[in-house]
């Protein structure tokens, strides 16, 4: 026979599992929608636009803005703007993280080989 406070004990257990699972849910995504993105692909052909500003402590710092052309892994274009802290080396290959809703969110260096195809294809025709 059972005990009717091990029904209890399960229901309580089920809940809580149940609500932990809510909570890491909502918390993945909330980091998608605000920080993860779909990859695009530029190559630095231009200087960066330098910006004399200050930081929240009032220190003097320059800012470098882009605004280039960049395509994703099926070869789609899309106009990106995003910042450096110093500027960037000219030819370089950069993969920007894109978010819809606060636009690139992150950037680093890639090799040329590292870019899928149609990407690379279109990026070279804007080198000619």
């Amino acid at each position: 026979y059972k005990i009717k406070g091990e029904h209890i004990v399960k229901k309580i257990l089920v809940g809580l599992l149940a609500i932990m699972v809510m909570i890491i849910a909502s918390g993945y995504t909330y980091y998608k929608m605000n920080y993860g993105g779909e990859s695009y692909y530029v190559q630095v052909l231009v200087n960066g636009e330098r910006e004399e500003t200050t930081a929240d402590d009032h220190t003097p710092m320059v800012i470098y803005h882009y605004k280039l052309d960049s395509f994703n892994s099926k070869g789609d274009k899309k106009l990106v703007k995003f910042m450096a802290s110093h500027n960037l080396r000219n030819q370089a290959y950069l993969e920007l993280t894109y978010n819809k809703h606060k636009g690139v969110t992150n950037w680093n260096e890639v090799q040329e080989k590292e870019i899928p195809k149609p990407a690379l294809k279109e990026l070279q025709k804007l080198e000619n």
